[in-house]
């Protein structure tokens, strides 16, 4: 696990939905916290992989940003917005807790 990894592009290898392919993901998801943004663009990932990953998104709220393939439903990919953006909500509240300002003296 690379400690100051916040990015990983995945876009564009031809990889699917298979399970052992999205329990990758989660593990990868819930195991590297500080990885907050994935590019999955141009996979072969459908609703059903897109709505996976949604219900991963509950677990991992540490991670924020993730593209998908264009060709999904609007219904599955607005259900995927939603989690993006609840995840990036708590992400915003944490900003710069246990930092405190110096006190001039």
């Amino acid at each position: 696990m690379a400690k100051n990894l916040k990015k990983i592009y995945l876009s564009d290898n031809q990889f699917n939905e298979d399970d052992e392919v999205l329990d990758a993901i989660e593990n990868c998801m819930k195991k590297n916290l500080n990885l907050g943004r994935y590019d999955f663009s141009h996979n072969f990932i459908t609703d059903v992989g897109v709505e996976r990953l949604a219900a991963i998104l509950e677990f991992a709220t540490h991670v924020y940003d993730v593209e998908v393939p264009i060709k999904i439903s609007k219904d599955v990919y607005d259900n995927f917005e939603e989690k993006k953006k609840q995840n990036n909500k708590s992400k915003k509240g944490k900003k710069g807790k246990g930092k405190g300002k110096k006190k001039k003296g």
